[in-house]
């Protein structure tokens, strides 16, 4: 339920399903010449634009604030976007951020990768020493 967005400035769909509503038109909505307080100038400080939300219901335990006509949005009901905000394009695009669970798959993946190599090299290790006594038993 969106009731109360102000549907002269959003689309009357705003917030109401999971979506990217403020992709298209993030820094018109919510860039330093809006008032709202919400542009960051630092790098990926405006990735929040391109991530899906939708207006929830006040006892959501998924609430993450308030917004627009004061309704409760989440970001955590709907998928993640992995798309950052290009502010020279002022645009959505490319895919260099990772979701929460790509995140965690990829630290998970860089530990075994450790492991392995922490394995081949014992292994490499104990061949040469296991060499180095044969030829020490030789002489």
């Amino acid at each position: 339920n969106n009731t109360g967005v102000d549907t002269t400035r959003f689309p009357t769909t705003y917030g109401k399903d999971c979506g990217a509503h403020d992709a298209a038109k993030c820094y018109d909505w919510w860039g330093p010449a809006s008032g709202a307080g919400l542009w960051n100038t630092s790098a990926g400080g405006n990735d929040w634009c391109c991530d899906s939300w939708c207006y929830v219901a006040e006892d959501c335990p998924l609430q993450d604030g308030m917004g627009e006509a004061v309704l409760p949005y989440s970001y955590r009901s709907c998928v993640d976007s992995t798309q950052v905000y290009n502010t020279t394009s002022l645009a959505c695009e490319g895919t260099r951020r990772l979701t929460a669970a790509e995140q965690q798959e990829e630290k998970q993946e860089e530990k075994q990768e450790e492991t392995q190599e922490e394995t081949q090299e014992e292994k490499q290790e104990k061949a040469e020493k296991q060499e180095k006594e044969e030829k020490e038993e030789k002489e």
